[in-house]
């Protein structure tokens, strides 16, 4: 390989790296970040061996905590059935008009995994008093949809 000038040097050492892995996983994510991060440096302040390995790291440890937090979807789930959707559409709509806004939000905040922290933060509240108001707004609605 020619001698390239500096940033293109780590740009190419980077690039060779990926092609040792065919798998895409934390390490070609972080590689790509790297890489990412060179070209988007201004002209003039290339940026130091220390930034872009530590861009790298950082962004591979990104990924392998994304990737523990995802979780695989069962191969056996079938697709339900439109009857079933229909009835779980009529059973939200109920949901709904039963409980106040801000219930709602809440509940909608939990079901789709927003920390109980982050809901606190914006609804000036603690987690463990929001933790306990969903766990009671559960049991009441499926009280009433059962």
């Amino acid at each position: 390989m020619a001698d390239l000038p500096h940033p293109w040097d780590m740009y190419a050492s980077l690039q060779n790296s990926l092609r040792h892995h065919h798998r895409v996983g934390d390490r070609s994510w972080g590689t790509e970040a790297g890489m990412a991060h060179i070209l988007n440096t201004p002209a003039g302040f290339p940026p130091t061996q220390h930034e872009v390995d530590q861009i790298v790291a950082n962004d591979r440890r990104r990924e392998r905590y994304l990737a523990c937090r995802r979780t695989p979807m069962p191969e056996d789930v079938a697709t339900p059935h439109p009857e079933e959707a229909l009835h779980a559409r009529h059973a939200l709509a109920t949901i709904q008009r039963r409980v106040s806004e801000r219930n709602w939000q809440l509940l909608t905040a939990a079901a789709i995994g927003t920390n109980y922290e982050e809901i606190a933060r914006t609804v000036c509240a603690r987690p463990g008093a929001l933790r306990i108001k969903v766990l009671r707004l559960r049991r009441e609605l499926l009280a009433l949809v059962a």
